[in-house]
């Protein structure tokens, strides 16, 4: 299985943007999270050149199937997302299955 994303472009008026978009996206996470993270790439946002920033919103975080709630990080340098316990700070466990069905919202910039 892999991450579905659910995007809506957003238009920010008064803004010089230099060509770059802003993307309010809903990623929903899949089984066996990956060491590291989830790598993301430009076309998963529809963008077609490249991920300038990330910005995780669930600022109470997202609850997983098992009960634990989790917080998105943005890893600009591997362009991945990890997912951290937000009681403690500490990213999932490699292969960890209880984050099947759980819902991030991010704010996507990209070109």
């Amino acid at each position: 299985m892999a991450l579905a994303f659910s995007n809506n472009s957003l238009l920010i008026p008064g803004r010089q943007t230099r060509g770059q978009r802003v993307v309010m996206s809903e990623i929903t996470l899949d089984t066996d999270y990956p060491d590291g993270g989830y790598a993301l790439t430009a076309a998963n946002f529809g963008f077609s050149t490249a991920i300038k920033k990330v910005y995780p919103l669930n600022a109470a975080g997202a609850t997983g199937a098992d009960s634990t709630i989790y917080d998105g990080v943005w890893d600009k340098t591997a362009s991945k997302l990890r997912v951290h316990v937000a009681a403690t700070g500490v990213e999932a466990a490699d292969g960890l299955d209880g984050l099947t069905g759980l819902v991030l919202q991010v704010l996507a910039v990209g070109y």
